[in-house]
């Protein structure tokens, strides 16, 4: 049998009892039995986190990251597009196979994101808030980043003068 737990850390952060649970089941019963048992999340140092000397599961897991697609192989799963519309792509997918092959049913990169803004639970908008959640440890750094990018330049001054850097 094989269980699939995605975005293990967020369930976690939900109920921090979880690790532990997990661990007496791991050791009491499921080891001993055909079970893999696959634990994702999409932030590596969440997952890392998982598995420190500290934590339940920690000696009882096998990491295994998945690398993202390169520019190379998001090229494959948009035939006919050029080269400059598939980096575009790349940049904006990450590399990630699923929002790769949503790109890839829409007419074009800019339509996708378009598309995918109008929805703040469509997985563009998850991921991208996946990936500032990684990188900075509070929502207010991040909204300053994202004003500072987002700012037009004829209206705002520019990132250097908006950002703390």
């Amino acid at each position: 049998m094989i269980v699939v737990q995605d975005e293990f850390p967020r369930v976690v952060e939900t109920d921090p009892s979880l690790e532990g649970e997990l661990q007496v089941a791991w050791d009491t019963t499921l080891s001993k039995l055909p079970i893999l048992l696959i634990l994702i999340g999409s932030d590596v140092a969440m997952m890392s986190r998982l598995m420190e000397h500290d934590r339940p599961l920690f000696g009882r897991v096998t990491p295994t990251v998945v690398p993202a697609l390169n520019p190379a192989e998001v090229a494959q799963a948009l035939p006919g597009r050029s080269a400059m519309k598939i980096f575009d792509t790349y940049l904006v997918t990450g590399g990630y196979p699923r929002l790769v092959e949503r790109c890839a049913a829409a007419r074009s990169t800019s339509a996708y994101v378009k598309a995918s803004l109008i929805d703040p639970f469509n997985d563009l908008v998850i991921s991208a808030q996946l990936v500032l959640d990684a990188e900075f440890n509070d929502a207010a750094s991040a909204r300053q980043v994202l004003t500072a990018i987002g700012a037009d330049a004829v209206i705002r001054p520019g990132f250097h003068d908006v950002s703390p850097i």
